[in-house]
């Protein structure tokens, strides 16, 4: 089913790049879902400086920081105001800090540590 409104584009599959670019282009990312588990896609788009709106839930917990990069609520036209005023540049830096590669090669690192599975050490892989 194909949703049509007059203010609203289908874009189809855009590579990354692409992708990238229409973040930027836009005011604000709209995640109405109430039942994804993570919004991936609202990490992509803070980390392109475009702020997200949701609906309170799992996932934009997890996903949106309020009033950083991006607003949760009942009332997503209200939200999507306020999001349109953030600091793009404040909402992309927070989330490269948070959430770019450097950010998450150290999380996951750090988690092989205190689980005790690295020490510091190299790991050779059994190939």
């Amino acid at each position: 089913m194909m949703l049509k409104h007059e203010n609203i584009r289908m874009l189809g599959r855009l590579d990354k790049f692409s992708l990238a670019d229409q973040m930027r282009k836009h005011r604000c990312l709209a995640f109405p879902s109430m039942s994804d588990t993570l919004g991936l896609v609202c990490l992509e788009a803070a980390c392109c400086g475009l702020p997200s709106v949701g609906f309170k839930n799992k996932a934009t917990d997890e996903s949106i920081v309020h009033g950083v990069t991006g607003f949760c609520g009942t009332e997503l036209h209200r939200s999507v105001m306020l999001a349109m005023r953030l600091d793009r540049a404040k909402c992309s830096r927070f989330a490269l800090n948070m959430w770019g590669p450097g950010a998450m090669g150290e999380s996951f690192i750090s988690g092989l540590r205190s689980a005790g599975i690295l020490d510091g050490r190299m790991v050779k892989s059994g190939v």
